[in-house]
C-alpha cells in the first residue's frame, strides 16, 4: 500500500509492467496461503547477469519491508531463464539471481536468515511459455511467500 508501484488488479493478485504478485489460497478458497512475488528477468538483471539491477533492488527492498512486518513470513526464492544457452550455465546462472535476491534481502533489511528456507536454480525447468526460444517471461525471479 505505501509503495510508489502502479499495481493493476488481476484474477488472483496484481501485476505492474515487471512485477506480479499472485495470491493462492487455501484448500477453503479462502485464506490465503501464500504470495509468489514475480519480478520480470529482464528488469532485474542485465543478460547473463545475476547483479541486480536499480530497478530490481527496489522491488526487492519493497517485499523485504513487507517481510520484516511479518516476522513469521517464510520465504522460498527461485531463479528462472529461458531456453537460449547451456543448460548447465542456466542452472548456475538461475541459482546466481536466487541468492543475489536472498543476499539483498538478507543485506539490506536485516532480515533473518531462517525467513529465508529455499533458494533455488531453476533454469528452464519452469517455463511459463512452453517454447525452446528466448522467452523473456520465462527470465524471472520468484519470491514465494507463504504467511502460515
Amino acid at each position: 500500500e505505501d509503495s510508489d508501484l502502479k499495481l493493476q488488479e488481476i484474477a488472483n493478485g496484481f501485476r505492474e509492467q515487471c512485477l506480479s504478485v499472485e495470491k493462492k489460497v487455501g484448500p477453503d478458497g479462502k485464506v490465503t496461503k501464500e504470495l509468489v512475488i514475480s519480478i520480470d528477468g529482464d528488469v532485474s538483471f542485465a543478460h547473463g547477469s545475476h547483479k541486480l539491477t536499480k530497478r530490481a533492488q527496489s522491488l526487492v527492498e519493497k517485499v523485504g519491508a513487507a517481510m520484516v512486518q511479518y516476522p513469521n513470513a517464510k520465504a522460498r526464492i527461485g531463479g528462472h531463464t529461458d531456453s537460449t544457452g547451456s543448460f548447465r550455465f542456466n542452472q548456475r546462472l538461475s541459482l546466481r539471481r536466487a541468492k543475489s535476491v536472498e543476499s539483498a534481502l538478507i543485506n539490506k533489511h536485516k532480515l533473518p536468515r531462517s525467513q529465508i528456507i529455499e533458494v533455488k536454480g531453476y533454469a528452464d525447468t519452469q517455463k511459463i511459455v512452453p517454447t525452446n526460444r528466448s522467452e523473456p517471461r520465462n527470465r524471472r525471479v520468484e519470491i514465494r511467500v507463504s504467511l502460515d
